[in-house]
């Protein structure tokens, strides 16, 4: 078996006003997907979330072991993500007070990892490691196989676990999933008002995971904007990464 991952990346902005604060970063060639969302109190969060996917996708750990394995879970990427964030802040001593003060509580985020291993071998699987509530799917033939770290609509809260930019502070541990790929199956990687989202309209009756494998960017904030009138999630910066396993050559959009 011989798998390529194509990856379409959708957001939308809480505000038309205000930048996202998500951030995500994708490295086909390693099998690598990330997606953080910066806590919106926290002082620069937009930057700490992209210093985060940026660092797992080019640093993160080896994509082996079992669901439940957070071996190799920090494995200096953490550090490296710290350092690039607080370097392009600048000179420490130069910031005025005030930024100093908000240096000094830190950034922080929610976070979800992927990474893709054995694609061009007999059993190609799929790894995620998750602190807070960015989550992931696992969809085949329209189906949801897998949602982690959270399944329940009614199970995400307004304090989840986070990752600090703050030197030498310890990272809660992981949420770790694992699972097999085949031909055509889709990741969704999803912050966590979409995720909320996305689950509520799990049903029998509402094919949604079909009709996410395949929207456009169109199609993506008009699922947004119904979701929203008819109040299944909060409005608040929501991103969405989707990698569809194909046959052959993959691209990235």
């Amino acid at each position: 078996m011989s798998l390529r991952p194509v990856v379409h990346a959708y957001g939308l902005a809480r505000t038309a006003s205000d930048p996202s604060e998500d951030a995500y970063a994708v490295e086909v060639a390693a099998g690598r997907v990330a997606l953080a969302d910066g806590a919106s109190s926290a002082w620069r969060a937009g930057d700490w979330a992209a210093a985060l996917a940026a660092a797992w996708v080019e640093h993160g750990p080896a994509p082996a072991g079992a669901a439940g394995d957070a071996e190799g879970w920090e494995a200096g990427w953490l550090d490296t993500a710290r350092a690039a964030f607080d370097a392009a802040e600048g000179d420490a001593q130069a910031r005025p007070w005030f930024a100093q003060a908000a240096a000094a509580r830190g950034a922080h985020a929610a976070f979800l990892g992927l990474a893709l291993a054995d694609l061009d071998g007999p059993q190609p699987t799929w790894r995620s490691h998750a602190v807070g509530d960015v989550c992931a799917f696992h969809v085949r033939a329209g189906r949801l196989l897998a949602a982690t770290p959270l399944h329940d609509p009614d199970a995400f809260t307004s304090r989840p676990d986070l990752l600090t930019s703050l030197p030498d502070a310890p990272a809660p541990p992981p949420v770790v999933a694992a699972g097999a790929l085949a031909a055509d199956d889709v990741l969704l990687l999803a912050t966590d008002a979409l995720a909320v989202l996305l689950l509520r309209l799990d049903g029998p009756d509402r094919p949604v995971w079909e009709h996410v494998g395949r929207l456009d960017r169109a199609g993506f904030a008009a699922l947004v904007a119904a979701g929203l009138r008819a109040g299944l999630a909060e409005r608040d910066d929501m991103t969405l990464v989707r990698v569809r396993l194909a046959d052959g050559a993959g691209v990235t959009a």
